[in-house]
């Protein structure tokens, strides 16, 4: 299963104060993830910085984007058009993994609006879904 939030040795400091030191772990889809310790283990910094209030200092966060496909008419090909997609955003986005991830579910995705096993969108098709447009469908 891919995870859909997934955290890569995140470490925030503070004047004096180590919070969070290499932070590490991922979260499936249906999964709940509690986090125990002490006052001042840096429970809430690490949410601040799930939740965007604090930058890490060091580490990488990846969230899965999801859609709501209501128009599904062919499961075949998803996983082959998400690795396409995948390869396609690493080439294409070098620096910024995040945004290749979200390419690929986003392929992934509109593939399921087609029929047969040949997943026949655009790139324009793909970053407009990843755009904000989440209609689920392609438009021709």
């Amino acid at each position: 299963m891919v995870p859909i939030l997934e955290v890569r040795n995140v470490t925030k400091r503070f004047p004096g104060v180590l919070a969070n030191d290499s932070v590490s772990f991922s979260l499936d889809e249906g999964e709940i993830l509690a986090f125990l310790g002490e006052n001042g283990a840096g429970k809430s910094t690490l949410m601040n910085i799930l939740y965007g209030l604090y930058d890490p200092d060091e580490g990488e966060i990846y969230v899965a984007p999801t859609y709501d496909i209501t128009h599904i008419v062919d499961r075949v090909g998803g996983g082959d058009s998400f690795m396409g997609g995948l390869i396609y955003g690493l080439n294409t986005y070098t620096d910024q993994p995040q945004l290749a991830l979200n390419f690929a579910v986003a392929a992934s995705c509109l593939k399921h609006s087609i029929y047969g096993d040949f997943n026949m969108v655009s790139v324009p098709e793909v970053e407009k879904l990843m755009g904000g447009d989440v209609s689920g469908r392609v438009s021709r």
